[in-house]
């Protein structure tokens, strides 16, 4: 029984990259960045730089939105949820993640994967959450790009949009070891590549 248990996180565990290697190469990401702190163990770095669909969502006024208008940026993609507690709780750090690093080539968008996109605002007022720019994913578009069956969940595009890692599950975003490797991947990755 063990074994079963073990055998299927594991496949959990792997799902986003298996569709991650399903999508184009954009290129090679080279090394990867060392002195990874605890809290970002989970972090996975694809070794090649993958080319996603480009998709819309719609922001909380009901406009057409997707990642393309982020180029030149470090995106941190948040797949966030109102019924899943994590979700929630890390909001507030995604914020001020946000205020850090506003001018320092990332850019944190969370996107909500509810079902009813009418329990979004609610939420965030409830939780004086009205602040974040979230936008939201009626249609799950975001299952064209990566499986969204782990909230929260956060993905990373290069200045380019190509998808260059995840990270799955809650995690201390302003725990300051979490600092360093964060902007060496902003170093890394925020400048559109030519390739």
């Amino acid at each position: 029984m063990r074994h079963l248990i073990v055998t299927a996180l594991l496949a959990c565990a792997l799902i986003p990259t298996a569709f991650a290697s399903a999508l184009p190469k954009a290129y090679s990401n080279g090394p990867k960045i060392e002195d990874k702190p605890m809290h970002m163990s989970r972090f996975v770095e694809y070794t090649n730089a993958r080319i996603p669909p480009l998709v819309d969502f719609t922001d909380m006024q009901g406009n057409k939105v997707n990642l393309s208008q982020h180029k030149g940026s470090l995106v941190m993609v948040n797949i966030w949820a109102t019924w899943c507690p994590p979700c929630v709780k890390e909001l507030p750090e995604l914020r001020e993640l946000q205020a850090r690093y506003q001018d320092k080539g990332l850019i944190v968008q969370p996107i909500s994967i509810d079902e009813e996109p009418s329990d979004v605002a609610p939420m965030l007022e409830k939780y004086d959450l009205t602040d974040i720019p979230t936008w939201i994913d009626p249609e799950i578009n975001m299952e064209k790009i990566i499986t969204t069956e782990t909230v929260p969940a956060t993905f990373f595009f290069d200045g380019n949009g190509n998808m260059v890692g995840f990270i799955r599950g809650y995690l201390e975003w302003l725990d300051p070891a979490v600092a360093p490797y964060l902007e060496a991947l902003i170093e890394k990755y925020a400048e559109p590549k030519q390739h």
